[in-house]
């Protein structure tokens, strides 16, 4: 397998596995979830050369769509789909919702499609979510919480929301929207939870690019 072709496995990866918190059930409640258009449009990472394309779907129940669980999208879904910039051709596209708790947004992913080679991230099509914050304007940044700061509060007992934990110690968070809504408000103004864990920003490209 070609390298760069690995590379956007590892962009899947990213965001369906230990890289950030995964949680079984969604972060957002009907109540919760926003539309903001200015999330539209062809993004630039400035961290790698991945390029992020988000739209609003013509259909919702259709086409390589339809044994998605229905569930999942509704009429504040949007779509995202990224691949690296020099092999358009193979892509990976998310359910994407934005959400908002307290003072802050969050974009809530879900694995729809892929076009790539991954026999080995087969068990990736587990419905599982993953969610960061994000700020939306003239760029786009998106902010995972490190596993590794979720890991010690469990540790310590500083919380207690259901979650399950493999061999590996990678945690499946399991708690219902509204649980994960109030972990949520409780952390979201702390800078700790972010410091050391993901991050992607995007600048928005010229159309004709």
């Amino acid at each position: 397998m070609k390298i760069k072709s690995i590379y956007l496995i590892g962009l899947l990866i990213f965001l369906v596995s230990s890289c950030v918190v995964v949680s079984f059930y969604p972060i957002y409640s009907e109540d919760t979830l926003i539309l903001d258009n200015r999330i539209i449009g062809k993004w630039e990472s400035q961290n790698d050369d991945a390029i992020w394309e988000i739209c609003l779907p013509d259909t919702l129940k259709s086409g390589k769509y339809e044994e998605v669980n229905e569930s999942v999208a509704n009429k504040y879904t949007y779509l995202l789909k990224t691949y690296l910039s020099a092999e358009p051709d193979k892509w990976a596209e998310f359910w994407l919702h934005l959400v908002k708790i307290g003072n802050n947004t969050y974009a809530d992913f879900y694995p729809v499609d892929w076009n790539i080679e991954m026999e080995f991230l087969m068990f990736h099509k587990l419905s599982v979510h993953s969610f960061a914050k994000v700020k939306i304007g003239e760029e786009i940044d998106f902010k995972w919480i490190a596993p590794d700061w979720l890991e010690k509060l469990f540790e310590q007992n500083k919380i207690h929301i259901r979650h399950e934990e493999s061999d590996t110690g990678n945690i499946l968070l399991t708690a219902k929207p509204k649980e994960l809504q109030k972990f949520l408000l409780k952390y979201g103004d702390e800078t700790e939870p972010y410091e050391d864990g993901s991050s992607q920003n995007f600048k928005r490209m010229n159309q004709d690019q």
